[in-house]
This record gives C-alpha cells, sequence and structure tokens, in this order.
C-alpha cells in the first residue's frame, strides 16, 4: 500500500527514509519521497516530490508535483574549459591529487534552477542548469529542459519543445493574477471545490 494512503501532511515537511536532505529549506506540507536527493535547494509549502528525484541548485514554487527519476540541473563536466572531463581535475582529493577545485564546484552550484508554483513535471524528466519554468507549466515524461518554459506551457521531447497551453490567455492571466498559491491553508480548504470549474473561478479570483 502507497504511503499517501495514510499519511497526513503537516506544517513539518514530510522526509521519507531513504531521502537526503542537505543545505535545503522545505515548507509545509511538503513531501520528499525515497531516495530522493534535495541539496541546496529550497521547496516551497505543498510540494510533492517523488521517489529517486535528484534536485540541486534550485528554488522550486508551491504546490509543485514531481513524478519519480526527476532530475532537476544536474551537475556538469567541464567540456569545452579543460583538456580532461574527468573528476581528477577539481575533485582531487579523491585521487590523491592534491585539494579540490572549490572555485569551479562553486560555479557550478550557480546555474541556478527557478521553477514556479503549481508545475507538473513527469517522470524521468531533466531540468538543465539555469531554466527558468514559469507557473502551472507541464513538463512531459523523459523530457530534456534547457532553455525557459512560460506559465502554463505543455512541453516534451529531446530537447523539449511547446506543443500548447494549458489554458487559453485569459484564463492564464486571470488565475496568475488570483495567486491562489498565496492562500492560507484554511482559504485553500474552504474554497477547494471551486478549483474544479475553470470559467468560474477565472470570473470570481482573476
Amino acid at each position: 500500500m502507497s504511503v499517501l494512503n495514510y499519511l497526513r501532511l503537516g506544517e513539518e515537511p514530510y522526509i521519507a527514509v531513504g531521502a537526503v536532505i542537505d543545505e535545503s529549506v522545505l515548507g509545509a506540507y511538503s513531501f520528499v519521497g525515497k531516495d530522493s536527493v534535495v541539496s541546496r535547494s529550497t521547496i516551497g509549502a505543498y510540494a510533492h516530490i517523488g521517489n529517486a528525484n535528484d534536485i540541486f541548485a534550485s528554488n522550486i514554487g508551491k504546490f509543485a508535483s514531481f513524478a519519480t527519476g526527476v532530475r532537476i540541473n544536474p551537475v556538469q563536466h567541464p567540456t569545452y574549459s579543460r583538456v580532461v572531463q574527468s573528476h581528477i581535475t577539481y575533485r582531487c582529493e579523491l585521487y590523491g591529487f592534491g585539494e579540490n577545485d572549490y572555485e569551479f564546484l562553486e560555479q557550478r552550484s550557480k546555474r541556478t534552477v527557478n521553477i514556479g508554483h503549481d508545475v507538473w513535471i513527469g517522470h524521468n524528466a531533466t531540468i538543465q542548469g539555469n531554466v527558468n519554468i514559469g507557473n502551472g507549466a507541464v513538463i512531459g515524461s523523459m523530457a530534456v529542459v534547457t532553455k525557459d518554459v512560460e506559465p502554463y506551457s505543455i512541453v516534451v521531447g529531446n530537447p523539449a519543445r511547446e506543443i500548447k497551453k494549458r489554458f487559453d490567455p485569459s484564463a492564464i492571466d486571470a488565475i496568475q493574477k488570483s495567486e491562489w498559491w498565496n492562500w492560507d491553508h484554511e482559504q485553500i480548504k474552504e474554497r477547494l471545490l471551486e478549483f474544479n470549474d475553470i470559467a468560474a473561478f477565472c470570473k470570481k479570483y482573476g
């Protein structure tokens, strides 16, 4: 039985057995699944990070949902700047070659990924460094995202490309203006069924 069938989330984030959280901040009601690694990142409230995700140097909005096997900001090897791509030139201590190249290691952490609110990322997708993903976007399974994604866009493929928007421009504008992701817990609970009627929601809150 899935842990989601009996789990009740709260102010303290849920971190599954085997997950690793390093130098990161997690919001209330957030969930991190087993064998996921979150490093140097912030994860917003109500975010759901599935199993076996690897997240590095990223800012993730509220209500984001990740399937399994998602890779956010994979570190890059020095493909163009050095003769050798191997770890030997920057993780020198592993091999007894002297001190690590900490300047190079820190540079990699500055390639930040920014992911908006209510973003859905499918199984085994990869988001490269220095990418911004807008609110409400959908990243298809196995997609490799190498450039920015507009709000409420659906992107698929390698490299990922937009195939359509989730809603028409007026609805997107209204939802963005509502900023519903900033509602408090009780407001969301009270208005939950209103999310099921897009037109009525946009008219009331947009």
